[in-house]
């Protein structure tokens, strides 16, 4: 008796050509997938990073922030005056109590409200005790010129006036 060994192949590829094609699209249905997640992610209105702006936003995004000139102060007072920029940015007559406020709450109350850095904080009579000791022309001083882990006027662009307000405001919390 013989035994005749049958080869029985039991999965789904059964001749060469079954194998070609399934290799053919093992490759090629990876391509076409991420192809088409491509074109679906960059087709469509773009808000984000990359988007093509509309002109009036570009303008917006490219417009002047200011200007230096250098020459005649006087010439350039008389300009800076006359510019409607300055008018609108200049505030209509705030008393100076409400300026330093306003640069003491979106400037100066990241440290000085907290305590960060050993900043005094506000309204603390005895953290600025020895600092008052000295007056407020050295207070003012060492505020505008930055002293420490603190940048010069507390990293503020005021003007020296506002900038004044605020230390007053700062100070006069601690009295």
């Amino acid at each position: 008796m013989s035994q005749e060994h049958e080869e029985t192949n039991h999965g789904l590829i059964k001749t060469p050509m079954q194998t070609l094609v399934a290799a053919g699209l093992g490759f090629a249905a990876p391509v076409f997938i991420i192809m088409g997640l491509v074109s679906f992610y960059s087709s469509g209105t773009k808000t984000g990073v990359g988007a093509i702006p509309t002109p009036q936003a570009l303008e917006q995004r490219i417009q002047k922030v200011g200007e230096s000139e250098v020459g005649d102060p006087a010439k350039i007072a008389a300009a800076a005056a006359a510019t409607p920029v300055a008018a609108a940015a200049a505030p209509a007559a705030a008393p100076a109590a409400d300026a330093g406020k306003k640069i003491y709450d979106t400037t100066c109350v990241a440290c000085h409200g907290t305590g960060v850095a050993n900043a005094p904080k506000f309204g603390d009579k005895e953290a600025w005790a020895p600092r008052l000791a000295a007056g407020f022309d050295e207070v003012l001083k060492i505020a505008t010129q930055g002293k420490g882990g603190m940048p010069p006027k507390g990293g503020s662009s005021a003007s020296d006036a506002d900038f004044k307000a605020a230390v007053e405001y700062l100070v006069n919390s601690a009295k």
